[in-house]
């Protein structure tokens, strides 16, 4: 048994690979933390530009905008961050799953960098599509919108940097560049 309650159990990932040992605990609260800020960062970049396009219904109005984005940024952060937890709280706690996913942690990186570019994709075309195509077009990008943000969210609440990335890495093979 390791530190963190995970068997020691190697995966075809894991050979010949050095990743530190870090309690399960202190790595959930610190990505909640971290990946809370991460989300809110990008829910202020997305709020701002709806509003610099038009697409989120107001106008911009000066300060009051300011401060509706820095709230509904928070507002839009926690949730997502405690739900996307809750969700993956079978990663954190089954062993089997735990090893999968820190072997496999190129996943969660493509996750957060595909959703963050859908969110800002999707946004756009927010921005130029609401006289165009009627109210079902709308509707249909703001489920694009959510499963976007969903999918950035699971991936920031669960990040994992590559083993393959990490420095130091001991090669498995002496053929390996």
């Amino acid at each position: 048994m390791s530190t963190n309650g995970a068997a020691n159990v190697s995966t075809a990932g894991d050979e010949g690979t050095s990743r530190p040992e870090i309690d399960l605990r202190t790595l959930t609260i610190a990505q909640f933390f971290v990946g809370g800020f991460v989300l809110f960062v990008a829910a202020v970049i997305v709020g701002t530009g709806m509003i610099a396009s038009g697409a989120g219904g107001n106008e911009y109005d000066g300060a009051m905008s300011l401060i509706g984005i820095v709230f509904s940024g928070v507002l839009v952060a926690a949730p997502s961050m405690v739900l996307a937890m809750v969700i993956g709280l079978p990663i954190r706690l089954v062993p089997a799953l735990r090893s999968r996913w820190l072997a496999n942690g190129a996943i969660t990186v493509a996750g957060a960098v595909v959703g963050f570019i859908a969110l800002i994709g999707i946004t756009a075309a927010l921005a130029v599509s609401p006289g165009e195509g009627g109210a079902s077009a709308a509707a249909v990008l703001w489920g694009l919108l959510a499963i976007a943000w969903g999918v950035f969210a699971l991936s920031v609440a669960h990040f994992v940097w590559p083993v393959q990335w990490l420095r130091g890495r001991v090669k498995a093979s002496p053929y390996e560049t």
